[in-house]
C-alpha cells in the first residue's frame, strides 16, 4: 500500500507546538509586522507575510482585526510558494496562519487541487477565496 504525502492547515500555536513524528515542511503565514513563528521541528520552512484580506470583501478598514496597512497576497508570494512547493513536493506539509482557517486553508486547497498525490489531512476552513485563486494559478503555471 502506497503512503501518500499529506497537507494540513493549522493555527500558529499548533504549528509552534508541532511534534508529529515522520518529518514535514511548513508554510508559515503571518500577519504583516508580526513576530515570525517559532518552527524548529520542521525540515524546511517558507515564511510569508500578508494580510487575511480579499478585495471582494470590501475596504481594508472593514477587515476584522485590521491594524495597519493591508499587504495583499501578491505575485511575489505566489512565486515563492510555487518554488517552495516544487522543491518540497512529496513531503508532508503543514500550513499555518494566525487562526489556521483562512489563508492556510486557501493554500492547502490549492496544493490539493494542483498536486493530486497529496491527501488532505483536514482542518477547519473558512477559505480566503482571493488567496486560493492566486495560489492555484501560481501552482498551475509552467
Amino acid at each position: 500500500m502506497d503512503v501518500r504525502p499529506w497537507v494540513k492547515n493549522v493555527c500558529r500555536e499548533e504549528a509552534e507546538r508541532w511534534a508529529m513524528p515522520g518529518g514535514a515542511v511548513c508554510v508559515s503565514v503571518t500577519d504583516p509586522g508580526s513576530v515570525p513563528a517559532r518552527l524548529p521541528r520542521f525540515d524546511g520552512v517558507l515564511r510569508l507575510s500578508f494580510s487575511d484580506w480579499d478585495p471582494a470583501r470590501g475596504a481594508p478598514e472593514r477587515v476584522l482585526g485590521h491594524s495597519g496597512p493591508i499587504v495583499e497576497f501578491a505575485s511575489d508570494h505566489a512565486k515563492r510558494l510555487a518554488a517552495f512547493l516544487a522543491e518540497s513536493r512529496g513531503k508532508n506539509m503543514v500550513v499555518h496562519c494566525e487562526a489556521g482557517v483562512s489563508r492556510s486553508a486557501a493554500i492547502v486547497e490549492a496544493v490539493v487541487a494542483s498536486f493530486p498525490e497529496y491527501e488532505d489531512a483536514g482542518g477547519v476552513r473558512f477559505t480566503n477565496p482571493y488567496v486560493r485563486a492566486h495560489a492555484v494559478r501560481a501552482l498551475e503555471a509552467p
